[in-house]
């Protein structure tokens, strides 16, 4: 990625510019929804459940809303078919 900016900056060709910038996006997007993934995949395993080790002391525990774990099962499949290859690994990684 560097040498697209690095690219960008020495270019003269508007074109060029225009493919650089178009790719330095794409990448960009393709890294915030691979980020967005194993958050959302790291939320559904630390919160899905009720912890066995709380305390009666503690505050209660965050846990995901069953009604959010029902959008998230009827979603969940479809959403892993339709992802691009890096983003769908990142489904299937485990703990």
């Amino acid at each position: 990625m560097l040498y697209i900016i690095q690219y960008l900056l020495i270019s003269t060709c508007v074109v060029d510019v225009i493919v650089a910038v178009v790719v330095v996006v794409v990448v960009v997007i393709d890294w915030l929804a691979g980020a967005g993934v194993l958050y959302m995949k790291n939320m559904m395993m630390h919160f899905w459940e009720e912890s066995d080790e709380a305390k009666p002391s503690d505050p209660p525990a965050f846990i995901i809303h069953e009604n959010d774990k029902q959008i998230i099962r009827d979603n969940l499949v479809e959403a892993v078919i339709a992802a691009s290859s890096p983003i769908r690994s990142v489904f299937c990684l485990r703990r």
